[in-house]
């Protein structure tokens, strides 16, 4: 029993430690505990922002994919609508040649009775 009482003074003197000081080591003794508390509280406070935010960007990364993708399909879209609005307009002036063609024949044999 002697001996283990001694074994604990030359610990508690190796470390520079005392019962009384809640068996902090010499580099804990200059750190104030509620300091360390306030820091500790603040890192996990920034965590935890830090893990919403990632959250917020996720969702925003889906969002403008989703946005980006709709509007490649916009675009695909307006290309189609603009070549059949050529098409269209190819096809009335292929009728007005046709009926401007007509009614010069029309004229014509109109004329000649």
């Amino acid at each position: 029993m002697r001996q283990t009482a001694t074994m604990i003074e030359i610990t508690a003197t190796l470390d520079n430690t005392a019962i009384d000081d809640g068996m902090r080591t010499p580099t804990m003794m200059g750190i104030n505990i509620a300091d360390a508390y306030d820091l500790k509280h603040r890192a996990d406070a920034s965590e935890r922002e830090l893990l919403i935010e990632q959250i917020r960007l996720k969702c925003e990364k889906r969002k403008n994919e989703l946005l980006q993708s709709m509007l490649s399909k916009s675009f695909v879209g307006w290309a189609n609508s603009l070549q059949c609005c050529l098409a269209l307009v190819n096809s009335n002036h292929a009728l007005w040649l046709e009926v401007q063609r007509l009614r010069s024949i029309v004229e014509t044999s109109e004329t000649a009775d």
